[in-house]
């Protein structure tokens, strides 16, 4: 079975609090692309709750639903992405960020919401098995790891206490080698947070390449990050700041050179993807792990039952017209059988010939 860890840090905090979505429209930008897809540079703009079924596809597989967006085009069907990275990039509304990272594609997202890869990852299940391929989502609430049980403790190395971050921030690999800070430095908490999270991002890129056999399986693999210290950077010292510019230099700096080493990595066969989004600065400052298990917020003393019934999933409309019909069809032939045996005339059956008592008159 595959291993799945979810790893929270302890003595690191984030500033946070209810994030709710600005009205103003992300970007995804597609920065590597296979030979074996293409995408149409003119398809418009893709919903977010479509991505996921686009990497789907983009892998060989069939969607959950279908799609509205036509923008991929089907390719090679011999030949499919050996993996999907997603970057998502939080910024304050109206920062107006302007990326620094080379892409092949630009597209506008609507219906703006957290993108969610399980769709990908059901199907990748369902076609392998659980025990196959990567599943990595590293998100500012958790690290979720799903390896096969052979390479379960490949991550466990990777720092996850303030302790351990601060080794790799001081170390051979820092991220700060490979970058000029300008304005932003480790004494600050939203610095600390945008660089704990390039350098655990360029530790596991660095896990990965030591490892080859994990990404030459013959498996797709599926990579998810979300980088939240650019909008923590912005909220701290303003969105016009010099470390707010210094910060968004550094990540478009990091995420071109990151996008790169992650083709190499899967020698040009993988799917690279920077969601820009923009939201909401933080309302109050809270204590809070940068990688902390998500739990849902209780509802506030006082607050009404509104009796909400619960999400349904998508198919069950499907499955409630298959079990309405059959029991139906079935409902029918049964009467139809017993009123036809009811009113049988028996003197018209062989059954009631060959069994008459009455003697054979010569």
């Amino acid at each position: 079975m595959a291993a799945t860890v979810v790893v929270g840090f302890t003595e690191l905090f984030i500033l946070s609090c209810f994030l709710a979505l600005a009205s103003s429209t992300s970007t995804l930008y597609v920065t590597h692309i296979p030979d074996c897809i293409s995408f149409n540079e003119g398809a418009g703009a893709i919903s977010s709750d479509e991505i996921s079924d686009v990497v789907s596809v983009a892998l060989g597989f069939t969607p959950s639903k279908e799609l509205r967006w036509s923008g991929l085009s089907q390719g090679d069907l011999f030949k499919r992405p050996s993996a999907n990275v997603l970057v998502a990039v939080q910024s304050v509304s109206g920062s107006e960020v302007q990326p620094s990272f080379a892409s092949q594609r630009k597209y506008v997202i609507t219906n703006t919401g957290a993108v969610q890869m399980e769709n990908a990852r059901m199907s990748i299940s369902k076609a392998y098995g659980e025990d196959a391929g990567v599943y990595f989502d590293l998100t500012s609430d958790s690290k979720e790891i799903k390896l096969p049980l052979k390479y379960q403790s490949l991550f466990k190395d990777l720092p996850a206490t303030l302790k351990g971050i601060s080794t790799s921030l001081h170390g051979d690999l820092s991220i700060l080698l490979d970058f000029q800070q300008g304005s932003l430095n480790l004494s600050g908490v939203a610095d600390t947070v945008l660089f704990s999270e390039l350098q655990l991002m360029k530790n596991m890129l660095l896990e990965l390449s030591e490892n080859q056999g994990l990404i030459q399986d013959g498996v797709p693999d599926l990579y998810s990050f979300t980088i939240s210290g650019l909008r923590a950077v912005q909220t701290e010292y303003g969105v016009e700041s010099e470390q707010a510019k210094d910060a968004s230099r550094i990540v478009g700096q990091f995420l071109d050179q990151f996008s790169s080493a992650f083709a190499a990595l899967y020698e040009n066969n993988a799917l690279v993807e920077i969601l820009l989004t923009d939201v909401e600065s933080y309302s109050r400052r809270l204590s809070r792990s940068i990688l902390q298990a998500a739990t849902p917020s209780p509802a506030p003393p006082g607050a009404p039952d509104l009796n909400v019934a619960g999400t349904y999933d998508e198919n069950w409309p499907v499955f409630f017209n298959i079990f309405l019909w059959l029991g139906v069809t079935l409902t029918i032939t049964v009467l139809a059988v017993a009123h036809l045996l009811w009113y049988m005339d028996p003197g018209d059956t062989i059954i009631y010939r060959m069994t008459s008592q009455r003697m054979k008159m010569d």
